[in-house]
């Protein structure tokens, strides 16, 4: 006899992560989370490029995306994650934990076995081997072509996994049957064997050898170990379709309720991107297409200190006596320095972090004290002040500001504005800027 599967194995890639498990339709709440631990769902029966995570997440926080309405059956998610440390939020942080001191067949042969109820089951066993690849091939075959799940998808995809639900048990009961009679044939065979032999065995079907071969004469012993090699060789098939099983019932469930990825932690400051690309899972080429046309998706989010600070950054408007300075060249003196004083508004662009006073409220308002630094010279010029908070993205912060400057030194006798030298000088003055959260 020759037993011939239908393969299924191209519609498979190894299982990927961790599976969200749950029963029924996705949950209303569109991003389930406890105290540490926050889930964006992607929803791709939406076709929507962009996701914002909004909460509040800091370095205690794990984050995770929940891929839902998408066919794991024939696609899987790639993701890429790019982490962007933001300039001047460490500086910042640790300025302020300072200052408020928050620290994974039988092949093709005749058996020699005379007609028997183990043979009989042996038959039975192969035919439902053949039936249900037949119907795992069609369960696969009637996935959608499509990356986003359907409604109608899902109610077909749960019929076919119901089906496919009864088959590990099916075959597992042929098996038992199977092998229970073959013992018993061993049993009734035992005791015709001749004196001295202690094992038996045969060459397989298909050449191959389940164990060591050894010299039989007596034909019932023959058949009994045949009989043996016949077993040992239907049950690789068996096993194989199961594990075929088992991942079309993994991937299918996945696809109707959805997959959590876990993304790593990341350090506080950091702006997160994860970018989800679609691969099939096939060598088809509508399948090769439509992940193609499936374009990208991308996830962000900030993740914040754990002290009750909020980055944000804008233009700042100061006033402060400044000098334009210019390297000259005089007989006599050689290089010297002309200083002309600029009295005028300057502007700055500011990163900011205010500690707030007030408890992080619903509607995003509060008050605050600010510490700031420019991003042209972080660290030379430092801003003081308070900050108060408008909205979910918009702050007005006003204080005071110092910053170390440059002036003549050493003035040349005759003209006030010139120089032998510069000296540093450490200026003070007020400042005033309209700011906003920059992710």
């Amino acid at each position: 006899m020759k037993i011939s599967l239908i393969s299924a194995a191209v519609l498979f890639s190894a299982a990927h992560s961790i599976v969200a498990q749950g029963q029924g339709t996705a949950p209303t709440n569109p991003r389930p989370k406890d105290a540490r631990h926050i889930v964006q769902l992607v929803n791709w029966e939406d076709k929507q490029e962009t996701y914002k995570i909004n909460e509040r997440i800091t370095t205690k926080h794990s984050v995770a995306i929940r891929n839902i309405h998408f066919n794991f059956l024939r696609f899987e998610p790639d993701f890429s994650v790019e982490a962007k440390e933001a300039i001047g939020y460490r500086d910042l942080a640790k300025l302020w934990s300072q200052v408020a001191k928050i620290g994974g067949t039988v092949g093709s042969g005749t058996a020699h076995v005379a007609q028997s109820p183990f043979l009989k089951a042996l038959e039975t066993w192969r035919q439902q081997i053949a039936t249900e690849s037949k119907n795992l091939a069609t369960y696969l075959d009637r996935a959608p072509r499509t990356v986003q799940v359907t409604m109608s998808d899902s109610v077909r995809i749960s019929r076919d996994r119901d089906a496919a639900e009864l088959i590990p048990a099916a075959l597992d009961t042929l098996r038992r049957t199977a092998e229970s009679l073959i013992l018993k044939q061993y049993a009734v065979i035992a005791a015709d064997l001749p004196a001295g032999t202690t094992s038996l065995s045969v060459t397989g079907a298909s050449g191959g050898s389940a164990t060591p071969p050894i010299t039989v004469t007596s034909s019932p012993i023959q058949e009994a170990a045949y009989a043996q090699a016949l077993f040992d060789a239907q049950r690789v098939q068996h096993d194989a379709l199961i594990e075929k099983v088992q991942l079309y019932l993994k991937r299918s469930a996945e696809t109707l309720t959805g997959r959590v990825r876990n993304l790593d932690s990341q350090k506080s400051g950091t702006h997160v991107t994860v970018t989800i690309r679609v691969k099939s899972l096939t060598d088809n080429a509508a399948d090769t297409k439509a992940a193609s046309e499936a374009g990208t998706t991308t996830v962000t989010y900030f993740v914040n200190s754990t002290m009750p600070v909020e980055f944000h950054a804008g233009p700042a408007y100061t006033s402060v006596q400044t000098f334009d300075i210019e390297k000259l060249q005089r007989p006599n003196l050689g290089d010297v320095f002309q200083q002309a004083e600029n009295d005028r508004s300057d502007s700055d662009l500011i990163v900011f972090m205010s500690y707030m006073l007030t408890p992080f409220s619903p509607d995003n308002r509060g008050f605050g004290l600010t510490l700031g630094t420019g991003l042209a010279d972080i660290g030379k010029r430092l801003y003081v002040g308070g900050t108060a908070r408008f909205n979910e993205r918009v702050f007005l912060t006003g204080g005071g500001f110092t910053q170390e400057l440059k002036e003549g030194d050493r003035a040349i006798v005759g003209d006030g504005n010139l120089f032998q030298s510069l000296k540093n000088v450490r200026k003070v003055g007020w400042f005033f800027s309209v700011s906003f959260l920059p992710y």
